[in-house]
């Protein structure tokens, strides 16, 4: 039978040319066969107006290698780019009419996939979308899924790390905000590292927790302005900007709404770091009740620190400032003040003038190690050979690290972008 289509197109997929256009009104004649019958004929094909079954559409072309969306352009709109992918895909399936998303097209996609017209809205796909090169299936739980994408291996090897497999296979069901292997990348520089390491499992924990929250929510239950209770205890905000979807106001859900059998993954591009973390990944840890940023070298830190200004004020009368802000890496055992208030009654005073200068070059020098050595890289009964030419002994005693067997590590692992230093009780001299 002869049906004439009126089909409503909005080529508005890009704001800019060669993709910017405005709506047209496309007529065709197509011929229904007996196996359309069973279709209910729609009055409204516009795909423009149905951004659900967009979204679809272009995910499906996308999984076919018909179309590629450049990255940061939000899928929903039926612009050129995707009339011109489904042209290419109609026309090779044997379809008269091409550039439009009519009855013939529908029921020949239902014949190939065996899924409903409208398909499925949950998962966009009956068998999923696609994510790093692999389409996420919906049968399979939520870490199923994930070690098959290729783009967000550093999540899954955290959650091995972490021990959460088993949760997040677990009946749920979650919503799980997962970053790409990117967003990892825009943490500072080993922070990833740190986090995997056994000593650090709590960190990682919190971490990863906070981008998992409890019930499915795709991004239609997802509203501008709304807060999302997280398993690590804490919020997430939503902000809804036209068809993008932000969380926290720092990280935007790439690809949306991956179907699994336990809940729905959002993939981000940013990590999420829960409030009471934000200030140790991104700034690193507090010294003398300051931020030690780890942007900043290890001088432009200390001299934030106000437990530590007895050895920044040797530092400057040694002459040493230029050598601790360079590349380095370096190791430095910093004494607090009351360290050197257990030196002899006068001896900082008479370090610090210019005639012992030498003397004060060697005794700061004996507190600096070539090489960033973390406490997990500290162990019992090492050597370290200092500047200065001597060495330092390790010995550690539980938690505790002692230098020399005199000092002991009060704050550990202050991370700055040229080296790390430790926060020591008692001031080291060379023998």
């Amino acid at each position: 039978m002869k049906k004439t289509v009126s089909v409503i197109v909005s080529l508005g997929l890009f704001a800019l040319a060669p993709f910017a256009a405005s709506a047209a009104m496309l007529s065709a004649d197509t011929s229904m066969t007996s196996a359309d019958t069973n279709i209910v004929a729609e009055t409204n094909l516009s795909l423009g107006v149905r951004g659900d079954n967009v979204v679809w559409l272009q995910t499906w072309l996308e999984s076919k290698g018909y179309l590629v969306i450049p990255t940061g352009i939000a899928k929903g709109y039926f612009g050129n780019l995707t009339k011109s992918a489904l042209a290419k895909y109609q026309s090779g399936a044997g379809l008269p009419a091409t550039g439009y998303y009519g009855l013939m097209t529908r029921a020949k996609l239902k014949t190939m996939m065996a899924m409903s017209i409208d398909g499925d809205k949950d998962s966009m796909m009956n068998k999923g979308v696609m994510v790093g090169g692999t389409m996420m299936i919906r049968s399979r739980d939520i870490v199923d899924n994930a070690v098959l994408a290729s783009n967000v291996t550093t999540v899954v090897a955290a959650v091995k790390a972490a021990g959460l497999v088993d949760t997040l296979k677990s009946a749920g069901p979650f919503t799980v905000f997962a970053p790409t292997n990117a967003a990892f990348t825009k943490l500072p520089a080993g922070t990833v590292e740190t986090l995997l390491k056994p000593e650090n499992k709590s960190q990682l924990v919190d971490i990863l927790t906070y981008h998992v929250v409890a019930g499915r929510y795709k991004t239609a239950d997802l509203k501008d302005g709304m807060t999302l209770a997280t398993v690590e205890g804490k919020t997430l905000s939503i902000k809804k900007d036209g068809m993008k979807i932000w969380i926290n106001g720092s990280a935007m859900i790439e690809t949306p709404d991956v179907i699994s059998s336990n809940g729905v993954t959002h993939v981000i591009d940013t990590v999420l770091l829960p409030p009471s973390k934000s200030a140790y990944m991104t700034d690193g840890v507090e010294v003398g009740g300051a931020l030690m940023v780890r942007s900043l070298d290890i001088v432009d830190n200390a001299v934030n620190a106000s437990n530590v200004t007895t050895v920044v004020a040797a530092v400057k009368a040694a002459g040493l400032v230029d050598t601790l802000k360079g590349a380095g890496p370096f190791t430095v055992f910093a004494p607090t003040n009351a360290a050197f208030v257990k030196l002899p009654i006068g001896t900082v005073a008479t370090l610090l003038k210019p005639e012992n200068k030498s003397q004060l070059v060697d005794i700061l020098t004996y507190h600096v190690v070539a090489g960033r050595y973390k406490t997990a890289d500290l162990k019992d009964g090492m050597t370290l050979a200092t500047v200065e030419g001597k060495t330092l002994s390790i010995k550690k005693d539980g938690m505790k690290i002692w230098i020399n067997g005199s000092a002991m590590i009060e704050t550990p692992d202050v991370i700055s972008s040229n080296g790390v230093t430790h926060v020591i009780d008692t001031v080291l001299l060379p023998k």
